[in-house]
């Protein structure tokens, strides 16, 4: 048995590693925790995130769809930041080429072959619910609609009381992670691999590993079926992998909290979950934005879109306890030559550029000292 243990638990670990990697989609973030720190949002292609039973990791897309009186929106993918208020970087459909909507996992498909990812399947759902619900109503009420649904979306209070809630319901379920890594991983090795006595020790840690894996399993899924009842989750939380993968089990907190920020806005979560001085740059990026959006040109429903957003931002200013001034305040110069600076990557440049060349955001002018 003990060679046995030899070959499986390097493998274990391996496995235990590649469940805490997380694939995202373009235009698709994650909000995690990694040994217990504070939330980072992490981006890219892959995410390493959530190490420990006791982190966290929300995946949620940068942009949702947009939707106007005379038609809707979808985001552009692997473009610029600045495409993300450029009214020909994303894709217009009339509104009769939404009626074919169909939700196939996270993906949402529209006639005429267009589609979009969403981040997970309970945003994917979400999304389509608004599009169903808009499009029952008459033309002239759906920018109304519209604007509540995004309201809803940017409020962070609601979205902060869900998330005490379902920490407090998924405690156990930490509890639970703690003591089957601490079994496989903490008590197990020396035992294998140094040939701590007493050997007879081994097989009760299996033992108690398989009993904690069960009683992760069950209690994922009372945990699982109490949160979507509370709307807290929109999915099954990954139940399947929790109750196939020792790995998964040892996270069953994390793979429940993946779809929490459906329903929501990015800029919410950020408000949310990320530390203040984490969400503030983000704020002010998407303030600078959406007023360069609603002043560029575009149709007129696209610039009052724009300055809808720009307006219920203030709900989030509200939350964060920050004023439009501070949010909108230009980062401390970094270097002596710097005449602007990127609102959306911070980046400076010297006199001359008129566009972030990463971005491709048109620069601000440090204010003189």
């Amino acid at each position: 048995m003990v060679t046995l243990l030899r070959e499986i638990l390097p493998f274990l670990v391996g496995l235990y590693l590649a469940d805490c990697l997380t694939w995202l989609g373009r235009g698709q973030v994650l909000i995690a925790s990694s040994f217990g720190a504070e939330p980072r949002l992490r981006q890219g292609r892959l995410a390493l995130a959530g190490l420990l039973p006791l982190d966290q990791a929300f995946a949620i897309s940068r942009r949702g769809l947009v939707a106007t009186a005379e038609r809707l929106y979808l985001p552009p993918a692997g473009a610029p930041p600045a495409a993300a208020f450029s009214e020909g970087r994303w894709t217009a459909l009339p509104w009769e080429e939404a009626r074919g909507l169909a939700v196939d996992g996270r993906e949402l498909r529209f006639s005429g072959g267009r589609h979009l990812r969403a981040a997970t399947a309970a945003e994917a759902r979400d999304a389509a619910t608004m599009v169903r619900e808009l499009l029952a109503l008459p033309p002239g009420e759906r920018e109304t609609a519209a604007g509540a649904w995004s309201a809803r979306a940017l409020d962070p209070e609601p979205l902060l009381a869900r998330h005490t809630a379902f920490q407090a319901a998924v405690n156990p379920l930490v509890a639970l992670g703690w003591a089957l890594l601490c079994t496989l991983f903490l008590a197990l090795p020396p035992l294998v691999f140094l040939g701590v006595p007493p050997a007879s020790l081994t097989g009760t840690l299996l033992l108690t590993a398989a009993v904690l894996w069960a009683g992760t399993a069950a209690a994922a899924g009372g945990v699982a079926r109490r949160l979507r009842r509370q709307g807290l989750i929109g999915g099954d939380g990954a139940l399947s992998a929790i109750c196939l993968s020792l790995a998964s089990a040892a996270r069953a907190a994390i793979h429940l909290g993946h779809d929490l920020l459906h329903g929501c806005d990015f800029l919410a979560a950020a408000a949310v979950l990320l530390p203040r001085g984490a969400a503030l740059p983000l704020l002010r990026a998407e303030l600078h934005g959406a007023a360069w959006a609603a002043a560029s040109g575009g149709g007129e429903g696209w610039r009052r879109f724009w300055e809808g957003r720009r307006h219920r931002l203030g709900g989030i200013l509200r939350h964060l306890g920050a004023s439009e001034a501070e949010a909108l305040a230009p980062p401390p110069p970094r270097s002596a030559g710097a005449a602007g600076y990127c609102p959306h990557c911070d980046a400076e440049f010297p006199p001359g550029p008129a566009h972030c060349a990463e971005c491709d955001m048109p620069l601000l002018i440090y204010p003189p000292p």
